[in-house]
């Protein structure tokens, strides 16, 4: 959670505790509370995931509700990536896309052609061009929120094999 934007304001307040400092690295007082919002929120996670398996087991606390934060094809997606299964990840990634297809028409238009960007380059299967293509979004979406001197690139999981 550290550097992940503030809570929305849906979200239930019992759920926004610790306070937004905790949330956003340009506040104030981030700095101050770095090392109780590491303990709190690290530590945990890094005491408790090891292995990739690991990794799946805390991403999929995250498949069902009230802890879903998005299409569960796309967290079923992003594990079949991360294991270098693209043509399952492109599969779940079709399978969103047939289902809100309805709903997108002319709404987000660019969120809407980066799905179909991604299911294309997940399709063709190629890892070098899949590589390429993720570090650019992540490259775009670090410098969109300002954190080009935190961020440091690292090999995707699939490259390292």
């Amino acid at each position: 959670m550290i550097g992940a934007p503030p809570p929305e304001p849906w979200v239930p307040l019992h759920l926004q505790d610790p306070p937004s400092v905790y949330f956003d690295v340009f506040s104030p007082g981030f700095q101050e509370h770095l090392l109780p919002n590491f303990e709190a929120k690290v530590r945990p996670f890094l005491d408790a995931v090891r292995t990739f398996d690991d990794v799946v087991a805390w991403i999929m606390q995250f498949h069902e509700l009230p802890r879903r934060m998005g299409p569960v094809e796309h967290i079923d997606g992003w594990i079949a990536a991360m294991q270098g299964d693209f043509a399952a990840a492109a599969q779940h990634l079709r399978t969103y896309i047939d289902r809100m297809e309805p709903f997108h028409r002319g709404v987000m238009d660019d969120y809407w052609t980066l799905q179909v960007e991604i299911e294309s380059i997940l399709r063709a299967g190629d890892r070098t061009a899949i590589a390429a293509f993720l570090h650019d979004l992540e490259r775009r979406t670090i410098k969109a929120y300002g954190l080009n001197r935190f961020w440091r690139p690292t090999p995707f999981p699939f490259e390292t094999r």
